[in-house]
């Protein structure tokens, strides 16, 4: 297989491809493993961020890694790949009109099986979702093309990312990962990569299982919330506490349901399960139609509930809760809906950095919702989950709210005069 890794003194270890929120952490923990390793993104700003350390996150412990290697030598950065022994591409395959858009990826492919003819690579691993077959049936070709031949000249490998934004380091080093090779000696050798950073299970697999894996793990999670939020409104209609019923619930040793909320957000739920190309009217179809009619739904009882001119403060704009995180978020649909409106709308957010398209924004929990007719909370935030509603009583005018995640003891709110919507 390939040519050897001997003789090549000034070749990299690793080289990874897309530098987002997967692709800098795998390459910051790899370089903290004693791997010499070349990072690449296209995003001339974040490259400029990462080389005179200013690059942010929320996560302490992930950007003193990334400060720490970068400024070390152990990472460093550049707009093209370089010569090195593996090769991992993490760039993003957006949903496009219930499609993938493998651009990013054809391009990184491209660069990639350029770069190989010049070096002694022997593995290339694929970490960006992509629809089942994609390995096989689109990325193979584009190799051969340029006269390598995945399996022969190379070992190729999938391993999807199994990433929960907040946390991390500890995902990235301790979730079991699945990897699929296109033939068993190439699962054997990104397995062999894998477990210089990863401490959790690996599991061996066909590329083919690998891909929909990952598909099938979002999907579960889409239809899990849209389950949570059909319970949360069947329980109000019938009176009862909807968090009570989906925590008695759970106490079923084989019953998980996941917290309701205003939807689906982030990179993966939202968009993976449209790369099935689930049948109309099947269950992961339904489950994608009620995630992105939530936020009406949302926006529809909140303006049923006020009149025209009222103040009314939503509280949360992350697509989950403790994080910064607003990619897809559907508290924000729910603030572009509201804002179409004839009302007031303010917002506020502990975690997340203030938008450039949210001029309703406000800087702290007061000012948000001081005299507002209604509080609305889209996310679960510790902050908000530790809310004293004596004091929320002080400030909001209209006593009521809308808690869309769950966040709240209704009891003790409502002994503090306040009416739920739902």
């Amino acid at each position: 297989m390939g040519r050897g890794w001997k003789g090549f003194c000034s070749m990299y270890d690793v080289c990874v491809i897309g530098l987002g929120y997967v692709g800098l952490p795998t390459a910051a923990l790899f370089a903290a493993a004693g791997e010499r390793v070349f990072g690449v993104d296209t995003n001339k700003d974040l490259l400029t961020a990462l080389d005179k350390g200013s690059w942010k996150s929320s996560e302490a412990d992930l950007r003193e890694l990334v400060r720490t290697v970068v400024s070390k030598k152990f990472l460093t950065v550049g707009e093209k790949p370089v010569l090195a022994k593996a090769f991992i591409i993490c760039v993003p395959t957006p949903e496009r009109d219930g499609e993938a858009d493998l651009t990013a990826l054809d391009n990184a492919v491209r660069a990639v099986a350029e770069t190989i003819k010049q070096t002694a690579a022997e593995l290339v691993v694929i970490e960006s979702t992509v629809p089942p077959h994609t390995a096989e049936n689109h990325v193979c070709p584009i190799f051969k093309e340029f006269g390598v031949d995945p399996g022969r000249d190379f070992h190729l490998a999938y391993c999807p990312e199994r990433v929960l934004p907040g946390n991390t380091i500890h995902e990235i080093t301790q979730n079991h990962r699945t990897i699929g090779g296109l033939t068993k000696e190439c699962g054997q050798a990104a397995a062999a990569l894998y477990r210089r950073i990863s401490s959790g299970p690996i599991s061996a697999t066909s590329i083919l299982t690998a891909e929909l894996s990952k598909l099938v793990e979002n999907s579960y999670r889409l239809v899990n919330v849209a389950l949570a939020n059909e319970v949360f409104d069947m329980c109000v209609r019938h009176g009862a506490l909807p968090e009570a019923v989906i925590s008695a619930a759970n106490c079923h040793p084989r019953v998980h349901l996941l917290r309701p909320g205003a939807g689906v957000g982030g990179h993966c739920i939202p968009v993976d399960p449209h790369f099935l190309s689930p049948a109309e009217g099947s269950l992961i179809a339904r489950s994608l139609y009620l995630s992105q009619m939530r936020p009406m739904q949302i926006a529809m009882k909140i303006m049923e509930a006020t009149e025209t001119g009222d103040k009314i403060a939503l509280l949360g704009l992350t697509y989950k809760a403790n994080t910064d995180d607003c990619r897809n978020s559907p508290a924000k649909e729910v603030l572009r809906i509201m804002a179409s409106h004839v009302r007031e709308v303010t917002v506020f957010d502990p975690h997340a950095a203030r938008p450039t398209d949210a001029p309703e924004w406000r800087e702290n929990l007061q000012d948000a919702a001081e005299q507002a007719a209604l509080v609305v909370v889209l996310v679960d935030h510790s902050k908000f989950r530790s809310l004293n509603p004596q004091e929320m009583a002080e400030l909001v005018a209209g006593k009521k709210v809308f808690d869309v995640a769950g966040a709240l003891n209704r009891i003790s709110w409502k002994a503090c005069g306040f009416q739920f919507i739902l």
